[in-house]
């Protein structure tokens, strides 16, 4: 087995490491005209001189985008907001490939969140779906 192969067999598992480290699980909860909307997503920032790592990322992975705003012109995320990315790619891609510590369990979190939500994503706001929503939200990444 040559060099290439080994790197080959190992990337899945430096994502995992990289995602451990610099990786969001996040739940987006938003009010609109008729209610809230829940959206999950999961990224990763780096500096604008990394953009190539997060595009390799997109190529990688098979979905999500990189996008780099206005506000922040030094920051370029991977993002991936498809809630079909996010079941059929993400979410096995991390429970083949573990991840460490807080970073785990921010996924599990953002697991139940996104089986919850499913194709669904308004909720009044005296929901008991939302409000459970809201809750498993509280215990995830700088809320905890």
């Amino acid at each position: 087995m040559d060099w290439t192969e080994y790197i080959t067999l190992g990337l899945p598992f430096w994502v995992a490491g990289f995602v451990d480290g610099e990786g969001c699980f996040y739940v987006k909860t938003s009010k609109t005209h008729s209610g809230y909307r829940v959206s999950p997503y999961f990224y990763i920032a780096q500096h604008i001189r990394d953009i190539d790592l997060l595009e390799n990322l997109v190529i990688y992975l098979n979905c999500g985008l990189v996008e780099t705003v206005k506000t922040r012109p030094r920051q370029s995320s991977y993002v991936v907001y498809k809630l079909y990315d996010i079941t059929n790619k993400i979410i096995p891609f991390f429970e083949k490939y573990s991840l460490r510590g807080n970073k785990l369990l921010d996924f599990y979190y953002f697991k139940k969140v996104v089986n919850i939500v499913g194709e669904i994503n308004k909720y009044d706001e005296h929901s008991a779906t939302l409000k459970e929503i809201l809750k498993i939200k509280r215990n995830m990444n700088r809320y905890r």
